[in-house]
């Protein structure tokens, strides 16, 4: 042979080793995409897991290693972070099967693992413990304190059936209570589910809505196959570990925990700012692995050509629907509604408060035009910088408290405030209250076309929050009315054990629930800053309106200018209350089927129109869009209401 066909015969075996070499150093890695923010678009934020190379694992990857491409496009310049250097914590709840099947090697060696991978974490990573049998048991919320930890997994012992599917909720639950973005769960069974209440489906929803990977360890026999846990463990980002043998488990925890701080966080700037959908692809190539993989996000930032600003410029403004009224005739309804009411209101309170006012009176409405221009110097400098529409709106109020404070409509609402319980002042009830009819009045005027319904709509919505706060009157005045007996014998038996009657009330007061203990309250606080105790009571009865509680001041008033034993007369008078009820109890039980009667009678109209309207819409329209429609169903409501007096009337039995 000549010296050039030696040289091939040498060179072409070393150039096959070499490329064998090649082929087996560039070990395979596998990567999983745990997240992707693109919340601040155009700055997106990818977490990637590396697992599959020991030896990759056991080094520090550089952005150079890495290739991102958006859209088929390579990213220029990417920024790498990898977790195991981040200040932030690792979160990572261990879920241990404690089933009967785990006795004995397999438990004591599942123990051993959890021991070694909690001594492998950082010490500024948060680990729980959760296990499972025949139901699952949190030992351990998200902690760093190790000894605690070591004392929970010493603790284990095998007992029941295997609940995994519930055992990965409550871990999924105690994952949920952390703030920490990077939270795992690492699962160890060696069987099938066979008691959860939960399905493997709810535990990767709930698994994806929280950000949680899913790492999985099965010990594996003839009769387990753990592909449902497999398939929870990949479509959460994690991965499943399978053997055969106990002993091998510390391996397999170490391998994981390894995983776990071998995680990098990605950020790049975003490269296709009109793209629908963001494909991202990111390969990894080291001198000794190789990696692929490809995923993909919305544009938060998309918008369609036809939605370009340029394009809703030139669109067309659209007219308004012909059924709909103009703002300004809806506008005008509301407020003709609203004040319309208010009007109607006020003239019947004008029928019953006095219109000549004694000086006392007179005095609180200069008392309160001193207070207010004191706090109008006080608040100057704040006042200057309002805004005009706040000016506007300061004058309207003070227009609406100057007018209703004139025949006494704002004391009077104070009044029913105070018997409701509501901390609210009058002005501001006024306030609301015209602002909730105004707002339902436009939205009524969307689902109706007739101008009288409308109307109809807006009184009904002027007349909710009155109707409303005398339902909190009479629920409060029943509550106080229910405490009354017992309130008057306690503070019968505080005077026969030697207190005065002040300092019976303050154990009243100390004893017993709103709004008793509330209203007593302030008879102590008026009394003790100077007002007659006779006086603060009468105050007291006018501000509930009980008729009971009007009697019993009658009475202490009585007693205390005519003298006698006060603590009789309290419990004389709790005795008749507690009878009076009674007695009404029983009325009330002998008069139920009429009071079911009046109601049926009073439902039974409304609830034929409406199957009517709802069967011939057009049969049942007529009484709405014509005049003698109308006038019917006028007409129909004013013999109901005729008739629901009448029927109150027969059922209700004074006493």
């Amino acid at each position: 042979m000549n010296k050039r066909t030696n040289t091939l015969l040498i060179l072409i075996p070393m150039t096959v080793i070499l490329l064998l070499n090649g082929v087996a150093f560039a070990e395979e890695v596998q990567i999983a995409v745990r997240s992707v923010d693109a919340s601040k678009y155009p700055t997106n934020s990818l977490t990637v897991t590396i697992s599959g190379s020991e030896q990759l694992q056991s080094q520090v990857l550089k952005p150079e290693n890495f290739i991102l491409r958006e859209n088929g496009k390579i990213i220029p310049e990417v920024e790498v972070q990898p977790v195991a250097q981040s200040p932030e914590p690792v979160a990572v709840v261990l879920v241990l099967d404690t089933s009967g099947s785990m006795l004995g090697k397999p438990l004591e060696d599942a123990k051993a693992a959890a021991r070694a991978f909690i001594n492998q974490m950082r010490p500024e990573d948060q680990i729980g413990l959760v296990a499972f049998d025949s139901q699952p048991r949190i030992l351990s919320g998200l902690t760093t304190d190790r000894a605690a930890l070591f004392g929970a997994v010493d603790g284990l012992k095998a007992r029941g059936e295997t609940a995994l599917y519930d055992g990965l909720i409550a871990a999924v639950d105690v994952l949920a209570s952390s703030n920490l973005s990077n939270r795992n769960l690492i699962v160890l069974s060696d069987g099938g589910d066979t008691r959860s209440t939960s399905s493997a489906e709810i535990v990767l929803e709930k698994a994806k809505a929280l950000g949680v990977s899913i790492f999985g360890v099965a010990l594996q026999s003839s009769e387990y196959k753990p592909a449902t846990l497999q398939s929870i463990c990949e479509n959460s980002g994690g991965s499943l570990l399978l053997t055969p043998d106990s002993g091998a488990l510390s391996a397999l925890y170490t391998r994981i925990a390894r995983e776990l701080h071998n995680q990098y966080q990605i950020t790049y700037t975003s490269i296709s700012p009109r793209a629908k959908n963001l494909n991202i692809e990111l390969e990894i190539i080291a001198p000794d692995s190789h990696g692929k993989v490809a995923t993909a996000v919305d544009n938060p930032k998309y918008r369609p050509v036809s939605e370009s600003p340029k394009a809703r410029e030139a669109k067309p403004a659209r007219p308004l629907p012909e059924n709909l009224p103009p703002s300004l005739v809806l506008v005008g309804a509301v407020l003709l509604s609203f004040l319309s009411i208010s009007l109607l209101v006020f003239v019947i309170l004008s029928l019953f408060l006095p219109k000549g006012a004694s000086l006392r009176e007179k005095m609180k409405f200069y008392d309160a035009a001193w207070r207010a221009q004191r706090d109008s110097v006080l608040d100057l400098d704040e006042s200057v910088e309002k805004s005009r529409g706040e000016k506007l709106k300061e004058k309207v109020l003070k227009g609406v408290d100057y007018l209703a404070s004139q025949r006494g409509f704002t004391e009077l609402i104070q009044l029913k405030l105070e018997q409701a319980g509501l901390p609210l002042r009058p002005l501001e009830f006024i306030f609301f209250h015209f602002v909730f009819a105004l707002l339902i009045g436009m939205a009524a005027s969307l689902f109706t076309k007739n101008p009288v319904s409308l109307i109809l709509l807006a009184g009904a919505a002027t007349a909710l929050p009155i109707l409303a706060l005398y339902v909190l009157i009479s629920r409060r005045r029943a509550k106080f009315h229910d405490q009354l007996p017992d309130t008057l014998s306690m503070i019968a038996g505080s005077i026969r054990a030697g207190y005065s009657f002040l300092q019976a009330i303050s154990v009243a007061v100390d004893e017993t629930l709103p709004p008793m203990s509330d209203e007593f309250r302030r008879v102590l606080t008026e009394a003790r800053l100077g007002l007659p105790l006779e006086e603060a009571l009468e105050k007291m009865a006018e501000r509930v309106g009980e008729q009971n509680f009007t009697w019993t001041v009658m009475a202490i008033n009585i007693q205390r200018e005519v003298g006698g034993n006060l603590a009789e007369v309290l419990e004389i008078l709790a005795d008749t209350i507690r009878d009076r009820d009674r007695v009404k109890r029983q009325i009330k039980t002998l008069t139920a089927e009429g009071r079911l009667s009046a109601l049926i009678l009073i439902i039974l109209p409304f609830f034929q129109a409406f199957l009517l309207f709802l069967l011939n819409p057009t049969y049942m329209s007529q009484l709405f869009t014509t005049g003698i429609g109308l006038l019917m169903v006028l007409v129909a409501i004013a013999l109901m209401l005729l008739g629901g007096l009448w029927l109150k009337k027969i059922v209700s039995i004074e006493v």
